[in-house]
């Protein structure tokens, strides 16, 4: 349904001349608001339900400071129903262990895992250099990983993956793992002129079993290093030691998922919510850039905030269903699911609603639209799970609300 029950909301929203000014989005709409167009939900594979997060070990490099004020976002994609979560091992220099305020934030997380029953394991190293950390990340989550384990996840402390499901069903796209040389990851085209064809790290690097099983064999990993230690980031030498390992260019071995995002950019990310870009994960979300536009009536320039309140939209929504788009009105206005709900000033065409945003998101017209004038915005501020449907409460920066229930 969609209300407007603020007592001075402005008339930008005729609703539907029907008996209650509320509707539901999946329920039988009258013919003018039905969606001119939507994107449709991804279509996955029947393997889907064979799939699990405990197929995937994740790894990073990190310090325990840094990882107390991110448990709660870790927990959104790492814990589980029920039992103990995959692991998530942290790798640190052992040097940061004199701080008193290391040990201390360790503790901290620790105890916060072993509520949560998250499998989080801090690995002391030697290594000095970050970019060979992350490199022999790959050693460690080998010797962590079970039998049954399919998938080798190298990321970012950053790294925010949107949904579980989100990263367990892009997973099902691809080939066998036990019997494929299998690496993908985020392109970064702020980058590609500087780096090349990589697997950018930022969005999550995701390997495969029988690659990970190669890239640990005795002394493969010393020889990459020693060939590549020149290269900056982890992410170059992991992508150099998968091409050498493989006897293949990285421009054919190393795929892009278009979901996983390395976002470097500033400003606002906004044009990539709008847009119903695939999201599987997020970076930069606490640096680079803002998650909403400083119009945002509560979360503007709240970084943390404003991941957590998606990562528990979408978790509710589903992969399949966060930022889907309707548009109404012939493209007057539209319904970001989980994002916001946004009117234009001027019917937007097919075409420039639908421009690329893969990454360029500047080729995106609304990105440059001026809020009060060429649009009005509601976006997200809380969402709930009611009985049969979930209700999403967007609001304007005038204080305006918006009820949006979706049916699961």
């Amino acid at each position: 349904m969609i209300s407007s029950n603020s007592t001075h909301a402005t008339p930008v929203l005729n609703l539907p001349d029907v008996n209650s000014t509320t509707w539901y989005l999946k329920a039988v709409l009258p013919e003018s608001y039905r969606p001119v167009f939507e994107v449709p939900p991804v279509s996955l594979p029947d393997q889907k339900s064979k799939a699990s997060i405990h197929d995937f070990v994740f790894g990073m490099s990190t310090t325990a400071e840094r990882a107390v004020p991110n448990m709660k976002l870790w927990k959104s994609w790492l814990k589980v129903d029920s039992g103990m979560s995959p692991p998530l091992v942290i790798s640190f220099h052992k040097r940061i262990t004199r701080k008193t305020s290391e040990r201390r934030s360790r503790v901290k997380v620790l105890n916060m895992a072993k509520e949560n029953l998250l499998d989080i394991r801090f690995t002391s190293t030697t290594i000095k250099r970050y970019e060979k950390r992350i490199l022999y990340l790959l050693r460690e989550l080998w010797d962590v990983a079970t039998p049954t384990t399919k998938w080798f996840v190298i990321q970012d402390d950053d790294t925010l993956w949107i949904t579980q499901n989100a990263l367990v069903d892009t997973t099902m796209k691809y080939p066998d793992p036990l019997t494929n040389d299998i690496i993908f990851g985020a392109e970064s085209e702020a980058n590609m002129g500087d780096h090349g064809h990589i697997a950018y790290g930022g969005g999550g690097i995701v390997i495969s079993r029988r690659l990970a099983e190669r890239l640990n064999k005795p002394g493969v990993l010393e020889d990459c290093y020693r060939r590549f230690d020149y290269i900056f980031g982890g992410d170059g030498i992991i992508s150099e030691c998968v091409a050498r390992v493989t006897g293949k260019p990285r421009e054919s071995i190393i795929l892009y998922e278009e979901s996983l995002h390395q976002m470097d950019f500033g400003g606002t990310a906004s044009f990539m919510f709008e847009a119903a870009a695939p999201i599987t994960s997020l970076h930069h979300w606490n640096t680079w850039y803002s998650l909403f536009p400083d119009c945002h009536p509560t979360l503007a320039k709240k970084s943390f905030e404003s991941a957590l309140i998606l990562a528990q939209t979408a978790n509710l929504l589903g992969a399949s269903d966060f930022s889907r788009r309707f548009i109404f009105e012939n493209g007057k206005f539209a319904v970001h699911l989980g994002y916001s709900v946004v009117f234009y000033k001027k019917r937007q065409t097919a075409n420039e609603l639908f421009q690329n945003t893969k990454w360029k998101y500047y080729n995106s017209k609304s990105y440059w639209y001026n809020e009060g004038e060429d649009k009005v915005s509601y976006f997200i501020i809380s969402s709930e799970q009611k009985e049969g449907y979930i209700l999403l409460t967007y609001q304007n920066a005038a204080g305006s609300i918006i009820e949006v229930a979706w049916e699961k």
